[in-house]
């Protein structure tokens, strides 16, 4: 179930969102032999999640705003299991995402963050994930009717970080596009 609100005045957008999630068969990944990296499906036989998420989005000028903050509670919720009441893998608690885009015309640039709180990798919540925060750049050039030029600089300050054990994430990347987009 899922209950919101949204309340928008002049060029912003305030929103609330509650929901609950009750899960039954929720498959996730499970360590086959402890530190060997290796994964097979595991099937979690209930599982609830409850959560918040508040958003803001407006518009000042030439300038785009969007930050949204989510708080979640994902539970095994599997009576009699040795994992009862222990968070889902890989599902942080806390998430926040911030970003901001100005349009200039033929050019346009923005930033976003993203940060997300600790989670565990396994269900049994042993294996601890850091938290990371992960910052992003953007720019684009309309110099023609069709066409633009963009660039995109991905985990500007070089964040080390797993989304799970042992696989880390790409460092900073840059991506330039080309792009031709008839009208």
């Amino acid at each position: 179930g899922e209950l919101g609100v949204t309340y928008t005045a002049a060029s912003s957008t305030f929103s609330a969102r509650l929901f609950v999630s009750k899960v039954r068969n929720l498959i996730t990944w499970s360590e086959t032999i402890p530190g060997s990296y290796i994964y097979t499906p595991m099937n979690i036989d209930r599982a609830s999640m409850a959560g918040l998420t508040l958003g803001y989005e407006g518009q000042w000028g030439p300038v785009k705003v969007a930050a949204f903050v989510d708080h979640l509670d994902p539970r095994n919720a599997t009576e009699g299991s040795a994992n009862h009441d222990k968070l889902l893998p890989r599902r942080a608690r806390n998430q926040a995402r911030l970003s901001a885009d100005v349009d200039l015309g033929a050019w346009s640039v923005g930033a976003g963050l993203q940060a997300r709180s600790h989670r565990y990798d396994d269900a049994a919540n042993t294996r601890r994930l850091a938290g990371y925060a992960v910052a992003d750049l953007n720019a684009q050039w309309q110099f023609q009717r069709d066409w633009s030029l963009g660039a995109r600089l991905n985990n500007l300050f070089d964040r080390q970080y797993e989304t799970a054990w042992g696989y880390n994430q790409p460092g900073r990347e840059l991506h330039v596009t080309l792009r031709y987009s008839p009208r």
